[in-house]
């Protein structure tokens, strides 16, 4: 495991510590403390990023392969056929 979240107060579900590399010594593992809204906005951020990349990754393997993507009129005429 390279990250681990724990949560710090117990009674309140409202605190959360993020340890990067938890397994290692004090001085290799990075430690930060959130609120749950930071939490919550951090987790919205990576997951709007890992979205980014695996469209930008995904027309690149599609153009590697000579697959075209679809148009946006495709996408919206196949958006009306799975309604």
């Amino acid at each position: 495991m390279t990250i681990q979240v724990d949560i710090t107060d117990a009674g309140e579900f409202h605190c959360f510590r993020l340890t990067l590399n938890p397994q290692a010594g004090p001085a290799e593992r990075i430690e930060v403390m959130f609120h749950a809204t930071a939490l919550v906005e951090l987790i919205h951020k990576c997951s709007t990023a890992l979205c980014e990349w695996q469209n930008r990754t995904t027309e690149d393997l599609l153009a590697r392969s000579g697959v075209q993507p679809l148009t946006e009129e495709q996408y919206r005429e196949l958006a009306k056929r799975q309604v």
